[in-house]
């Protein structure tokens, strides 16, 4: 019998339903693989990297080992009582010290670790002339943290879940905390890697990753002791879901949280980017955007409560933020790139409204300081709608406020002209120059009126601490300002001088105007994005269609 005429068994027949199966799993495997594709690069390659190196393994068998053992130890330390009386709270607080030290500690300071490496050791050069964007080499960074996250996340879940069924503590309570703690290292990593972007000096970095272990060990703490004081305790939080302060007060919270994260990022995506692009703009738009935000929710909840409290916490905590920002703005150089220029406002209200947001530092010291005056006269005319107390003393205290931001920019600016002619620092030289001159203002007047009064009248107020903001706020907010008049006068002269010496050093930036876009220019954008310069089609009446017009 020839092997045509061999019968074909049943075996050798394909089942339908495993082709169907086959199918589906070759479909699936393709879509994932487009998918993976279309992922960042950088995300990739980082969370290659980080899964397969030796400190995440070793982590995260630690905590497995810390989660499995402070199961058995919790439940056997309180038999028999678990059997009868509420423990979930008890378990929920041990399982969220331990998972709060990968989440606000490791994966932070390794984001950290990965950006800072790369630009001490010269590999960031490879990754910056590929085609990928500022923006997408951080983003894919923060992929990889989030990405840890989450696989340290699965590790405790189940067991905080758990904590359900031990009674003391409600679901939501439970979903709560790992919001926050996913908030909590998200916000921690974005500000990791814009910390990792302020210097490439190698010294330099070693102090920044000092300053970087300190506060994540701050937060970290910080995490340990709320969930040890407040979460072992008890939390149920059924009944507030019914109220909606309860909503906009973490609507509140998260709308903060993305503005300070998009801030960190875009931050960070800006000292990484060459040295002729406009690194200012988009800074200064998230930073405007997130000082309405902040305004308007502070405003519906100081008529909401009627408290004058949380109208003072707006007022120095506005006042603090805008000196940070605009001593960071502050130490950009004044020379515009024919790039930058190319993109400059030129009608007249575009240069009136729009200058400010270019870079320099004349633009960004007049930003910061027009921002404190009208987030003060907000807080001025809220405090004057509400009359909750006396509108003397609360316009002293907003007013102190803006004079010594106006002061202290003003003479940091100056410091940044010279310093930046002979030195090149990046965001630390000028951070560090306002910290020192805040230092110093306190400094200095307490040690005139130890010297000048004796140790006996040291601890009372006086006109010689004029300069000593910290105090001087103090005062106003207790009222206690009124009797020493002479120190607004004092420091609104000093403020005025400066403010006008640095808006006449402003007016070089101001001049500049838009510069035309050379035919070069034109013609590589033309041959890069031909998309862009497609003109759309016009019908040449309303009643046209668009195939007679276009033909």
């Amino acid at each position: 019998m020839s092997s045509l005429d061999t019968p074909i068994s049943d075996s050798a027949i394909p089942d339908a339903g495993n082709r169907r199966d086959t199918s589906t799993w070759a479909r699936w495997d393709e879509w994932m693989e487009s998918v993976g594709e279309r992922l960042n690069p950088i995300l990739v390659k980082e969370a290659r990297q980080a899964l397969k190196s030796r400190q995440f393994g070793m982590t995260f068998s630690l905590l497995l080992i810390f989660v499995w053992g402070w199961s058995l130890l919790g439940v056997s330390y309180k038999m028999p009582h678990i059997y009868y009386s509420a423990q979930g709270s008890y378990m929920l607080a041990g399982y969220a010290v331990l998972l709060g030290v990968p989440l606000l500690l490791v994966v932070p300071f390794n984001a950290f670790r990965s950006l800072a490496n790369e630009r001490e050791d010269g590999t960031f050069e490879l990754v910056t002339i590929s085609t990928l964007t500022s923006r997408q080499i951080i983003t894919g960074k923060l992929g990889s943290a989030v990405l840890q996250m989450l696989i340290y996340f699965s590790a405790t879940s189940p067991c905080m879940a758990f904590t359900y069924m031990l009674r003391g503590v409600d679901m939501i309570a439970i979903l709560m905390l790992l919001y926050f703690a996913c908030l909590s290292c998200v916000l921690l990593s974005c500000a990791a890697l814009m910390l990792a972007t302020v210097t490439r000096s190698q010294q330099w970095n070693i102090l920044i990753s000092v300053v970087v272990l300190g506060g994540l060990f701050m937060a970290t703490a910080a995490w340990c002791a709320i969930c040890m004081n407040d979460i072992r305790r008890g939390v149920s939080l059924a009944d507030e879901l019914r109220d909606l302060d309860f909503w906009l007060w973490h609507l509140s919270i998260l709308t903060m949280a993305i503005c300070l994260g998009v801030f960190f990022i875009t931050a960070a995506a800006a000292q990484i980017s060459f040295e002729s692009d406009n690194r200012s703009t988009k800074l200064r738009i998230v930073i405007f955007v997130s000082q309405v935000l902040m305004t308007g929710w502070f405003t519906y909840f100081c008529f909401q409560s009627s408290d004058r409290v949380m109208l003072i916490y707006y007022a120095v905590t506005t006042g603090g933020l805008w000196f940070v920002f605009g001593a960071l703005m502050v130490g950009e150089r004044a020379s515009l790139s024919p790039r930058v220029k190319r993109s400059l406002p030129q009608t007249f209200f575009g240069r009136m409204f729009l200058t400010w947001f270019n870079p320099g530092a004349g633009t960004g010291y007049v930003f910061a300081t027009s921002n404190v005056f009208v987030s003060m006269f907000v807080a001025m005319a809220i405090f004057r709608a509400l009359r909750t107390g006396n509108d003397y003393g609360f316009g002293l205290l907003v007013l102190m406020i803006y004079l010594y931001v106006v002061f202290y920019l003003g003479i940091g600016r100056i410091i940044m002209l010279v310093t930046n002619k002979y030195v090149n620092a990046g965001l630390a030289l000028p951070f560090l120059v306002h910290a020192l001159l805040s230092v110093i203002g306190i400094v200095i007047p307490l040690a005139i009126q130890n010297w000048w009064f004796g140790a006996a009248d040291a601890r009372l107020y006086s006109t010689v601490q004029f300069l000593n903001w910290a105090w001087t706020i103090q005062t106003a907010n207790r009222g206690e300002l009124e009797g020493f008049l002479l120190v607004p006068v004092i420091m609104g002269v000093l403020a005025f001088v400066i403010y006008q010496l640095n808006l006449l050093l402003t007016s070089i930036e101001v001049k500049s105007v838009r510069m035309a876009t050379p035919e070069r220019v034109v013609a590589d954008d033309r041959e890069l994005h031909p998309e862009r310069f497609v003109e759309p089609k016009r019908r040449s009446s309303p009643w046209d269609d668009e195939e007679e017009s276009s033909g």
